[in-house]
């Protein structure tokens, strides 16, 4: 992988995002940790309820608010929810 890429004389960058993307397979250790214990998988689906709440509040919050065309949505809303990636 990377010394591969350093000895082809790649990119220094290249060679950082595709070392970085390896890096991912080293997660399946803390996940294994996480998922092995039964208070975690409890502690685990309270937060997963949580983020499915708080996404379909804004979801429908979002919907109402550019389907009734109000003034904020076009001129306040829309820009900040495309500019900062929340939406």
């Amino acid at each position: 992988g990377i010394i591969n890429g350093w000895l082809n004389h790649n990119e220094p960058s290249n060679l950082f995002f595709d070392f970085n993307s390896w890096l991912y397979f080293a997660l399946i250790f803390p996940i294994y940790e996480v998922f092995n214990k039964q208070n975690n998988l409890k502690l685990l689906g309270q937060v997963f309820i949580a983020a499915i709440s708080w996404l379909s509040i804004k979801t429908l919050f979002l919907v109402f608010t550019f389907s009734h065309n109000f003034i904020i949505a076009l001129f306040g809303l829309y820009p900040w929810i495309r500019d900062s990636g929340v939406g």
